[in-house]
């Protein structure tokens, strides 16, 4: 992956909409801003009707793909429990029902035990426990990212090919080595009602790029969301804000 040149703003959706097509979110610095802690984050009110009622227009060809678990997924948006992949793509939600992955509880808690020994070094980073996963988090002390990456990827190492290591926005993710966003979307791609369409994935982290990579290969498109420069995506959105504006067309010039 190399810096990309200037990336045009997506076609607006009364052309995206001349054939089927499936949506796909990331959540956070995506759909919504970033808050100082995973918890504080809550759709709105206005964001989810707007989410049901695109679903309904896309006769349910949405679905989420976040590095958050399924169950916090569905807090962030209650009482609204859509089509998702949680812990990118380590638990999906789809048309054929749930998919969970049950991890290496071994090797999680070796894991679980260097990474709290080590973060109680570095004050002010905390560590999120996934179930599956763990994500070692330092937005409020962005100085220790050299200190967080080199930790995590001590302990990717130290797990036999279990765990593998995620970047994220100032955050570090041990996730599950067999699962990615670009799987979990494919998976959702075989499913009724996606299965037919051409998938529309919009994101603005790292993690997002195997589902940017596998909507190219099933004929889709790839917005990034924010300034990144080194991704594989087509198109650019400036930040949630303008991202909720562009969905918003789908009602106001689609299906009005």
């Amino acid at each position: 992956m190399s810096p990309s040149l200037p990336l045009p703003h997506p076609p607006g959706w009364p052309e995206l909409s001349q054939q089927p097509t499936s949506l796909f979110l990331d959540i956070d610095g995506t759909l919504v801003e970033f808050e100082s802690h995973p918890d504080l984050v809550r759709a709105t009110d206005g964001l989810i009707l707007l989410l049901q009622s695109i679903s309904s227009a896309l006769e349910g060809a949405i679905a989420l793909i976040s590095g958050r678990p399924l169950h916090d997924i569905d807090r962030v948006f209650q009482p609204w429990q859509p089509f998702a992949a949680g812990g990118h793509g380590a638990e999906v939600r789809g048309g054929a029902g749930t998919r969970l992955h049950r991890p290496d509880s071994d090797q999680l808690v070796v894991a679980r035990a260097a990474l709290t020994d080590a973060v109680a070094k570095l004050p002010g980073a905390w560590i999120e426990d996934k179930g599956y996963g763990l994500a070692l988090h330092y937005r409020e002390v962005p100085q220790y990212e050299g200190n967080a990456a080199a930790l995590v990827e001590r302990v990717a190492a130290a797990s036999n090919g279990t765990l593998e290591v995620q970047r994220g926005a100032y955050v570090q993710e041990l996730r599950p080595a067999a699962f990615d966003k670009g799987l979990a979307l494919d998976e959702l791609m075989g499913q009724l009602p996606f299965s037919g369409r051409r998938p529309v994935v919009v994101g603005d982290d790292h993690t997002d790029e195997a589902a940017f990579a596998s909507a190219h290969r099933h004929g889709g498109i790839s917005v990034l969301v924010g300034p990144r420069d080194d991704t594989v995506a087509q198109y650019r959105i400036t930040d949630p804000e303008a991202v909720r504006g562009w969905l918003t067309e789908i009602l106001e010039e689609v299906f009005p």
